[in-house]
C-alpha cells in the first residue's frame, strides 16, 4: 500500500472535510494513524454498505449453499439465457402494463428517473 492510503490523526482532524470529499472518490478506505500505527479506517458510505452486504451474505449458510449450487449449475451448463427466460414468461420489451389500482402505467423500458422540483408549501 502506498502513502495515499494513510493519514495521521492530526492531518485528518485539520483537513476533515477535504478527507470526506477524498474518501468518497476512492474505491478503497484510508487508514488514520496515531504515532505511525493504523488505529481507524475511514471509507465512503457506499463502500461501507458493500462490506456490510458482503458480511451478511457470507454469514448466511443457506444463502452460501445456494450460491455454491448456482455456481455448480452454471459450470455444468444448467442455466437459461435471458432471451429464453423472456420467452418462457412471455415478456415483451415493447409491452405497456397498466396498474389500475394505482392509476399508473408501467413500461418495460427502463428510464432514468428525473429529478422533479418540489413545490414549497405557501
Amino acid at each position: 500500500m502506498n502513502n495515499l492510503n494513510y493519514i495521521n490523526a492530526t492531518d485528518a482532524r485539520n483537513n476533515f472535510f477535504d478527507l470526506l470529499e477524498n474518501v468518497k472518490k476512492r474505491p478503497y478506505p484510508i487508514n488514520i494513524t496515531v504515532k505511525g500505527v493504523p488505529e481507524a479506517v475511514i471509507m465512503s458510505r457506499e463502500e461501507y454498505d458493500s462490506w456490510v452486504d458482503t458480511m451478511e451474505t457470507l454469514s448466511d449458510p443457506e444463502l452460501m449453499d445456494q450460491i455454491k449450487e448456482s455456481e455448480a449449475d452454471f459450470k455444468a451448463g444448467r442455466y437459461q439465457t435471458l432471451e429464453e427466460v423472456e420467452r418462457e414468461f412471455g415478456w415483451d420489451k415493447n409491452k405497456i402494463v397498466a396498474d389500475k389500482s394505482k392509476k399508473k402505467y408501467v413500461s418495460s423500458h427502463f428510464k432514468q428517473s428525473s429529478k422533479k422540483r418540489i413545490k414549497k408549501a405557501r
